[in-house]
């Protein structure tokens, strides 16, 4: 029973770590996406730029 208990707790905590994991991942994403945006912001400004000059 002991075992069994021990077995479970170490199941829960390797869960938890995985969790932490998957959200330490989708925050370093978001932080990404926050500093790739006004990159492509720039970059698609640019683009409108060029498309709207005369050739």
């Amino acid at each position: 029973l002991l075992l069994l208990l021990l077995l479970l707790l170490l199941l829960l905590l390797l869960l938890l770590l995985l969790l932490l994991l998957l959200l330490l991942l989708l925050l370093l994403l978001l932080l990404l996406l926050l500093l790739l945006l006004p990159l492509l912001l720039l970059l698609l400004l640019l683009l409108l730029l060029l498309l709207l000059l005369p050739h």
